[in-house]
């Protein structure tokens, strides 16, 4: 990366499949990430604030010429922080899944957070939006970054019905540049019932974690899955 761009952490309306992300087309996706944080549903899009969470997000390479567009969105005003709704700040970020550990900006939320403020104890606000929307999803039919160990046996019923392919960082040099690395997923439908399964898995084995992920389908085109992840335990 060059002094001309900048690595952004996104959460919330600027993730694939989300409202905003438009507005970061033309950026370069990187892969999933999460960093340490808390975070609430605000009423139309989600918020963070210092935390010990985690939060997933996904990661980006933008020029910086780009920013002032973003701030605007993000209604953060450098020279009147006390007027900003949200603040752009450095933060550190984990890669998934080979948790790698990245220096980025992030929109933290600058206001006090209210009583029907919706908490997001699963910290992934894309899945937040889709369980409430979606009758079903995509699973990605393994564990990245770990071995399988029967996570998935009660579904196993499911044909594998979709295959495509998942990028994420692979390695951060010492010049700061990244290496990316595809690697090709299969992926199984979820009913909402299923799905139950997946969330009762990650909340009762602290081994493993699962959020949302945007991946490639065979057309090319992108679609979200949820993945499961080995945690840092």
């Amino acid at each position: 990366m060059d002094k001309n761009t900048i690595t952004l952490f996104v959460y919330g309306g600027l993730l694939k499949g989300m409202t905003l992300a438009p507005f970061i087309e033309g950026a370069k996706y990187l892969g999933p990430a999460f960093i340490k944080a808390k975070i609430y549903f605000l009423g139309q899009f989600p918020g963070i604030v210092q935390g010990d969470d985690i939060v997933f997000g996904e990661l980006y390479e933008l020029d910086r010429k780009e920013l002032p567009a973003l701030d605007k969105i993000e209604d953060y005003h450098p020279d009147n922080i006390k007027k900003s709704s949200y603040i752009r700040k450095k933060v550190e970020v984990n890669t998934l899944p080979g948790k790698t550990k990245i220096i980025a900006d992030a929109y933290f939320y600058n206001r006090s957070i209210e009583k029907d403020h919706i908490y997001i104890a699963h910290g992934d606000y894309r899945r937040f939006i889709y369980e409430e929307e979606k009758e079903n999803c995509w699973l990605i039919n393994s564990v990245l970054g770990g071995k399988t160990n029967g996570v998935f046996k009660d579904l196993e019923q499911n044909l594998i019905v979709k295959t495509g392919t998942l990028q994420f960082i692979d390695t951060q040099k010492s010049n700061g540049s990244i290496s990316l690395k595809q690697e090709k997923i299969q992926l199984i439908q979820l009913d909402k019932t299923q799905f139950d399964i997946i969330n009762s898995m990650s909340k009762q084995n602290k081994e493993y974690l699962s959020t949302s992920v945007p991946f490639y389908d065979e057309t090319g085109n992108i679609d979200v899955a949820i993945a499961v992840f080995k945690t840092l335990a």
